[in-house]
C-alpha cells in the first residue's frame, strides 16, 4: 500500500519539481493524506452501493413473493367463483323445473275441475294425508290451520304427512306464514277461542323445515335457510 501511495505521489512531486520548486516532506505528507481521503471516500461509496444493492434485492424478492401469493389466491378465487356459478346455474335449472312441474300440476287440476275447498270436518273423514294435500295444492292457507286444529288427536299422522303435503304448494314458505299469521306470533283474531293453538303453529312450522330444505349440496351449507345472524 505504501508503494502504491508513493507511486501515486511521485508524479505530483515530479510535477512540482519540474515546475521549479523542490519537493518537501510536507508536500509528500499532504499527497499521502489526500490519497487516504480518496480511498476512504471510495470505500464509503462502495459500502453504500452494496447496502443499496442488498436493500433493492430484498425489495424485489419481497415483491416477487407477494406477486406469487396474489397469483395463487387469484387462481383459488377463480376456481371458487366457477364452482359457485355452476352451482347457481344448477339451482336455477332446478327451480325452473320445479316451477314447470307446479304449473303442470295446477293445469291438470284445472282441467279436471277445481274441487271446492274442503271443510275441516269433512276432510277429517277423508283422511289426514288427502286433506293436507288438497289444501296445499289449492294454496288454501285459511282452511289449513283449522284443518290441523280439528285433527289434534291425529297429531302424529299430521306430523308425518305434512312435509310431503307442503311440497305440493307453489310457495310453501308463504303458505305456511299465511296459515299461522292470525295466531302467531300474536293472536290477531277478533273472536278468540279458549283453545290453545300454539301446538298447531309449532307443528306447521316444524313441517316447513324439511319441506323447504335446500336440495343442492353445494349451495345448502354455504347458504343456510336461516342466516346465523338471524338465529
Amino acid at each position: 500500500m505504501a508503494s502504491a501511495a508513493a507511486a501515486a505521489v511521485a508524479p505530483a512531486a515530479e510535477e512540482k519539481k519540474g515546475a521549479g520548486g523542490p519537493v518537501t516532506g510536507d508536500m509528500v505528507s499532504a499527497g499521502f493524506a489526500e490519497l487516504e481521503r480518496q480511498q476512504r471516500l471510495l470505500a464509503t461509496c462502495t459500502r453504500l452501493y452494496q447496502h443499496l444493492s442488498d436493500h433493492i434485492g430484498s425489495l424485489e424478492r419481497g415483491l416477487a413473493a407477494r406477486s406469487d401469493a396474489l397469483r395463487v389466491r387469484r387462481r383459488a378465487f377463480d376456481a371458487r367463483t366457477h364452482r359457485a356459478l355452476d352451482s347457481l346455474h344448477r339451482r336455477e335449472a332446478s327451480i325452473d323445473a320445479s316451477v314447470s312441474r307446479a304449473l303442470d300440476h295446477l293445469h291438470s287440476i284445472s282441467a279436471k275441475g277445481s274441487p271446492p275447498a274442503p271443510d275441516p270436518a269433512h276432510a277429517a273423514g277423508a283422511g289426514a294425508a288427502e286433506g293436507l294435500r288438497a289444501l296445499c295444492a289449492r294454496m288454501d292457507s285459511a282452511a289449513f290451520l283449522g284443518f290441523v286444529v280439528a285433527r289434534r288427536k291425529e297429531a302424529d299422522a299430521l306430523r308425518a304427512e305434512m312435509p310431503a303435503a307442503l311440497k305440493l304448494c307453489v310457495d310453501p314458505a308463504k303458505f305456511v306464514m299465511d296459515a299461522v299469521a292470525d295466531v302467531f306470533p300474536v293472536d290477531r283474531r277478533e273472536a278468540r277461542s279458549p283453545a290453545d293453538l300454539a301446538w298447531a303453529c309449532v307443528l306447521i312450522l316444524e313441517a316447513a323445515v324439511p319441506a323447504l330444505a335446500d336440495p343442492d349440496p353445494d349451495i345448502g351449507p354455504a347458504r343456510p335457510l336461516v342466516p346465523r345472524a338471524a338465529r
